[in-house]
């Protein structure tokens, strides 16, 4: 696990490199160039800065999904965007710094599963769910709850298996009802 995180902090390999440079997903949302190796803020090494059109970086959340794209470019890494003292981005370059993130957060994955299902039920009625198990748990994990929609990093990982195990009632209770009615 130390060697892996060694690596992605290090350098990204070309081929890598190469085929965040053709995405059209990435291209789709306003990417001109790719770089690796780029110094973010202070001493933090970013290994992939993401340069896209300055007025894309106005647009609400596109770091965000710029992040989920390179998640779902190089499987099993899951990126981090860096800020900086002027928020996310750079607003006259457009650039934005990605890191991997190599530490498992198993109420985000929990919560990724139940929010990738609003698509498939036609709107809001996996998060709803959600919303309505939570008025049934008991008051520390509705605390656990909030404080995860305010700052995910607030909770340690204790918490975030506790809520977890929650969260992935709720999506087995969701799945299961896409595949059976």
């Amino acid at each position: 696990m130390i060697k892996l995180k060694t690596l992605l902090q290090e350098n990204i390999s070309a081929s890598i490199l190469n085929a965040a440079r053709k995405s059209a997903e990435l291209k789709k949302l306003g990417m001109v160039d790719v770089s690796t190796g780029e110094t973010a803020y202070g001493s933090t090494k970013a290994p992939l800065t993401i340069f896209i059109n300055p007025a894309k970086t106005k647009i609400d959340d596109v770091y965000f999904d710029i992040r989920d794209a390179l998640s779902n470019l190089i499987p099993g890494t899951r990126f981090n965007v860096m800020t900086g003292p002027t928020g996310i981005g750079d607003q006259e370059t457009g650039a934005i710094h990605y890191a991997p993130d190599t530490k498992p957060d198993p109420a985000q994955d929990a919560y990724d599963r139940i929010y990738g299902m609003t698509a498939d039920f036609g709107g809001d009625k996996p998060l709803n769910d959600l919303e309505d198990a939570m008025y049934h748990e008991d008051a520390s994990i509705k605390r656990m709850h909030d404080s995860f929609g305010e700052d995910p990093n607030m909770l340690s990982m204790s918490q975030k298996k506790k809520l977890a195990v929650v969260y992935n009632r709720v999506a087995d209770k969701l799945e299961n009802e896409k595949k059976f009615g």
